[in-house]
């Protein structure tokens, strides 16, 4: 079973760098922080300011496949800038209302 700890690990060797000089809030969402043995998948949202949107979600479609390999489970992102966290979005807030970890 592949462990939060494997997934952060890589995800930091792989875009660690430019989650944080982006000033990137990431979190684990959904079934794997609740049932890691039963998830098919891997969810992360990221919230990001604006001027650094576009830039991040290439960072993590470049990733994406390799994330397949290595993990044998797709990876999810939904990032939303900064200025759309802060208004009032069902999906986020249902997201973030379930357990969830903060990894960058």
């Amino acid at each position: 079973m592949t462990s939060l700890t494997d997934i952060t690990g890589w995800l930091d060797q792989m875009i660690g760098n430019d989650l944080r000089s982006h000033s990137c809030d990431v979190f684990v969402v959904g079934s794997f922080v609740t049932q890691p043995k039963a998830c098919n998948d891997f969810d992360v949202l990221v919230i990001v300011s604006e001027e650094y949107c576009r830039y991040i979600t290439k960072c993590f479609r470049k990733i994406k496949k390799d994330f397949m390999g290595r993990f044998n489970i797709p990876l999810h992102y939904l990032i939303i800038t900064e200025a759309e966290f802060n208004i009032e979005n069902k999906v986020v807030a249902n997201m973030l209302d379930k357990p969830h970890e903060k990894i960058f």
